[in-house]
């Protein structure tokens, strides 16, 4: 008895099919596979590069500030672009904030702060809300960092020109 050739061509389609949805699929739905052998990895990641601290308000410049203010707290590069690499928002009101800058707050997937050598630590007061800076914000820098320091504390203590 012989084999029909459409039954071997039925089946070669059928896999060519299934096996690309299917591990779209399960791609999907289960994620990274390191996560699953490794769940505690990925958190353990974030922690290492992250920059954690507290900003805080010059007493001087507290009539100058309305406490419904965005306040943007960001890492950028020391050297090279301005970019942030990483970056939380938070109001006014709610200084002293404690804060920490991390992968899982970057800007772009291809700029991270574990990537990182130094940077510096910006904490703005944003008169329009805009995350772009503009004359009459409040600002403060913290010196230069690497990812994974702690006790990064940030007083907001200069008005830009």
């Amino acid at each position: 008895m012989a084999i029909k050739p459409k039954a071997d061509r039925k089946l070669a389609f059928s896999l060519i099919l299934i096996v690309p949805i299917a591990a779209i699929y399960l791609y999907l739905v289960i994620g990274r596979p390191i996560a699953i052998v490794f769940p505690d990895m990925q958190a353990a990641m974030v922690q290492a590069s992250a920059i954690r601290g507290s900003v805080s308000l010059a007493p001087a410049l507290l009539k100058k500030a309305d406490p419904r203010a965005s306040v943007f707290v960001y890492a950028r590069a020391k050297q090279g672009p301005v970019m942030p690499l990483a970056i939380v928002r938070t109001t006014v009101s709610a200084l002293p904030y404690a804060y920490q800058l991390d992968d899982s707050v970057s800007v772009m997937a291809d700029l991270k702060l574990s990537q990182a050598g130094e940077v510096v630590v910006v904490a703005r007061v944003s008169k329009t809300g805009d995350a772009k800076s503009q004359k009459g914000d409040l600002q403060g820098l913290s010196g230069p960092v690497t990812p994974g320091s702690d006790k990064v504390d940030v007083e907001i203590n200069a008005v830009l020109p």
